[in-house]
């Protein structure tokens, strides 16, 4: 019996391992890349696959940061991008709400520590599929 349940937990693991969403972000990671400004360097890339994401990078003062990103899903969306502090603060996000429209994602560190990046999806989205690419560039 006790072979059979970790048989069964392993089954479990190893079909959901497999059975992954038919999301292919690499294309989307190469566009990220290229859409980074000069004299960046790229330094994480990120998986959007579940609509709103967020991850946590540990960001250095006196460096430059840029956020690119795009979606496979719908090319003509655009994904939120909002970074906030160590306090979960709000430090910026590229969409401007009285324009209704996206700006490029760029931002002096100026302490060192941990920073979380969250890519919001766009509402009407039933489906995401994208990828975000963290650069930075020193002073």
């Amino acid at each position: 019996m006790k072979h059979f349940k970790l048989f069964s937990v392993l089954f479990v693991f190893l079909f959901f391992s497999f059975v992954k969403s038919d999301c292919n972000v690499e294309s989307a990671k190469s566009l990220c890349i290229k859409n980074l400004d000069s004299g960046f360097s790229m330094l994480k890339t990120y998986d959007i696959e579940d609509g709103d994401e967020e991850f946590s990078f540990i960001f250095s003062r006196g460096v430059n940061y840029m956020i690119t990103n795009a979606l496979v899903t719908n090319p003509s969306s655009q994904v939120e991008v909002r970074l906030y502090d160590k306090s979960k603060k709000l430090i910026f996000t590229n969409y401007h709400k009285r324009k209704k429209e996206f700006s490029k994602t760029l931002y002096s560190c100026t302490y060192t520590g941990i920073h979380y990046i969250q890519f919001k999806s766009p509402k009407n989205a039933t489906k995401v599929c994208a990828a975000g690419v963290l650069g930075y560039k020193r002073r």
